[in-house]
């Protein structure tokens, strides 16, 4: 790997960076209890304890902070920026870090209005996944304003930069829980979409805008059940499943991510009708999907594994399979263990649901749960609970953020 990273220095810029977020990926991975790991934990002193091991000399993140810094290679990381976004747990402060950069960069030593409006718009994601949710709310607003006077100057062409940050602004009004916000900028962002699709300067087989259209499509559909609007939210969640169908039918494992987190929220909507068989039936899929891409790579999905893993167990205990619903839900609370010990305060919500959902299917099916897997995480959701009413009593500094919310 370190042979590569020294390769990957000698190729063109943008290329180096894909390449680095991908190499950052495997250097994350834990690694097993032998004799080459003590040799590297000697080599690596200075390492941080996340989902996987990370260190901070690790030699990808080391170039990766070179190419930040390479004037020349701003462009090239404006356009990888995002594919940084989810794509590995312990990326997202890195991710946040280009994002500064590059506002500064373009706002200043290269003036380009529209890459600083996204580059502003990417920040508001990354705080976001880091749950600094009031903080990124804040500037993905200050990113559609921004926008908005650009398309007002510079026309339509602009037209599919504001639907970008609008689509950026209604998950972070999701993730902080604001769903009727949420709903009105995913539908003004489905607006745009449509607009730009009838226009005769984009081509039919631009996939990446199908893909686009389908993602602000799901956040509509998520925010309209929040609303208590479930059968309409199911119908959306339909025609989301059918463009990644097509989608992955087309481009293989490209899109397999997409599908299945489609998948996942049609079971999730299903179930909110009452339509559990055929509930089961879609988050049996769901669940096969995000199985394979977690062993390919664990640090990138586990996550979203878990919640899929989470709401297959939910949906069999409504189905009354209560011993799978143990296991399914203890797997998924296994899974996901670092993940909350790392950053509790983010997954409290989903950590909140799968350990109830655990012991109320081991209460129904007279299964022994495992106390020593469940009360750990009790006890730290009840501290965080209890933090939380200091501070809303005034008893405690205010935090920035909220809980961590999860889709099911």
């Amino acid at each position: 790997q370190e042979a590569l990273v020294l390769r990957a220095g000698r190729r063109n810029l943008r290329r180096t960076a894909q390449q680095l977020v991908l190499l950052c990926q495997d250097f994350a991975r834990d690694l097993p209890a032998t004799k080459a790991r003590a040799e590297l934990e000697k080599r690596y002193r200075e390492f941080a304890r996340l989902p996987g091991w990370l260190w901070k000399k690790n030699p990808a993140l080391t170039w990766l902070d070179k190419v930040i810094n390479v004037e020349e290679a701003k462009n090239a990381l404006l356009s990888i920026a995002p594919l940084i976004l989810g794509s590995s747990f312990v990326l997202n402060e890195i991710a946040r870090e280009i994002a500064y950069k590059l506002r500064s960069h373009f706002l200043v030593q290269e003036p380009n209005y529209p890459k600083a409006i996204r580059a502003f718009s990417l920040c508001a994601s990354y705080e976001a996944e880091l749950g600094e949710f009031e903080r990124a709310v804040w500037r993905a607003e200050e990113a559609v304003f921004l926008a908005r006077d650009l398309v007002k100057i510079g026309g339509p062409r602009f037209l599919r930069l504001l639907a970008q940050c609008l689509s950026d602004l209604a998950d972070c009004y999701r993730e902080a829980g604001e769903h009727k916000k949420s709903l009105r900028a995913a539908g003004e962002a489905r607006r745009h979409y449509k607009k730009i699709l009838r226009s005769r300067d984009i081509p039919r087989e631009d996939d990446q805008l199908v893909s686009q259209c389908a993602q602000i499509l799901n956040s509509i559909a998520f925010a309209l059940s929040e609303l208590g609007r479930y059968a309409l939210a199911l119908k959306v969640a339909r025609v989301v499943e059918r463009l990644f169908a097509d989608l992955e039918r087309r481009h293989g494992g490209q899109y397999l991510w997409d599908h299945a987190m489609s998948l996942n929220n049609l079971a999730n909507r299903l179930r909110e009708v009452g339509s559990t068989e055929e509930a089961l039936s879609v988050s049996l899929q769901a669940v096969d999907q995000y199985r394979k891409l977690d062993h390919e790579k664990p640090d990138r999905w586990r996550i979203n594994f878990v919640v899929s893993l989470g709401l297959l167990g939910l949906i069999q205990l409504d189905c009354g399979k209560h011993h799978e619903a143990a296991k399914t839900l203890e797997e998924a609370i296994r899974k996901g263990y670092n993940h909350f010990a790392t950053i509790p305060l983010r997954f409290a919500n989903l950590f909140a649901w799968l350990v109830d959902g655990y012991r109320r299917s081991c209460e129904r099916g007279h299964v022994e749960p495992d106390e020593q897997l469940v009360a750990p995480i009790e006890a730290k959701l009840a501290e965080l609970e209890a933090r939380a009413a200091g501070e809303e009593s005034g008893d405690g500094p205010r935090d920035a953020g909220r809980g961590g919310g999860a889709d099911p």
